[in-house]
């Protein structure tokens, strides 16, 4: 469940998708703890290495992307949506 994969099974759309539909469940402030606390994990990480995650979330879910990306600073520096 979740990000675990089995081995025979594999790691199918259903659990990769899992995540952010719990993140499509929760409230604005449980949204922005989630923001908060990976924008301080990330302190110190290069920029362009939290542009690549940043992209990550907003493949998943754009609200999730801008959200870290906000609390980073880093909207300024994201790429223009097409």
């Amino acid at each position: 469940m979740g990000w675990q994969a089995s081995p025979s099974k594999g790691c199918t759309v259903q659990t990769r998708r899992s995540p952010v539909n719990v993140f499509r469940l929760m409230s604005a402030d449980q949204k922005r703890q989630l923001f908060d606390n990976i924008a301080t994990a990330m302190q110190g990480v290069p920029d362009a290495i939290q542009l690549r995650q940043i992209a990550h979330f907003t493949k998943a879910d754009s609200a999730y992307g801008r959200g870290v990306a906000e609390r980073l600073g880093l909207v300024p520096k994201l790429p223009a949506a097409e």
